[in-house]
């Protein structure tokens, strides 16, 4: 659990049984001898909960999973995407949607994740950590139709948008290897 917790919360404490860079990534020792393919989870914010990733036997059993906190001042922000299979991504904010849309990369994190999306790779989100669909009330409809076209767009290239409850279950299906292969359900519509 201390390996979680260290990882998650991007220590450098070597004793914690982690092998952390300078970007905030941090891997299992353990696990980064095998040959599984590499889990990242993505995150500007430390503390976000990937738990449910590191403590899931059977995502565990199938990758070596990394936690990735990368944030503006990071201070080397490369990771190496050629190794990674998928990744997850936390904080999709409403300005990191639109910049993703547009190829804008000017922080570590979009750059991650935007190396990730152009790379093929697979990516995961969870619905509650898309930022405007927490608006989706009182949100004004133009600018509702922008973000949900942002989103559209993104999904069209590889993103896969999943409920929340589902997530850990979207990782480890990889029958679905198509970028339309989970759409937005109506709940996501503005009303």
């Amino acid at each position: 659990d201390s390996e979680i917790t260290a990882c998650m919360n991007g220590s450098n404490d070597a004793s914690q049984g982690n092998s952390c860079s300078g970007t905030g990534t941090c891997e299992s020792s353990a696990a980064s001898k095998s040959g599984r393919r590499i889990l990242l989870i993505l995150t500007e914010e430390e503390g976000k909960d990937g738990k449910s990733f590191l403590e899931n036997s059977e995502i565990t059993g199938r990758y070596n999973v990394q936690c990735a906190v990368l944030s503006d001042d990071s201070s080397d922000n490369s990771i190496d995407m050629e190794r990674i299979d998928t990744v997850v991504l936390y904080n999709l904010t409403c300005a990191n949607l639109s910049k993703l849309c547009v190829g804008m990369a000017d922080t570590p994190y979009l750059k991650a994740a935007l190396q990730a999306l152009m790379s093929g790779k697979r990516l995961l989100v969870s619905e509650d950590e898309i930022e405007y669909l927490r608006y989706r009330k009182n949100m004004p409809s133009p600018m509702w139709k922008r973000m949900s076209g942002d989103l559209e767009f993104l999904k069209s290239c590889g993103l896969t948008v999943v409920p929340s409850e589902k997530l850990v279950g979207a990782v480890i299906d990889r029958s679905a290897e198509k970028p339309d292969r989970i759409a937005m359900d109506k709940s996501a519509e503005k009303p």
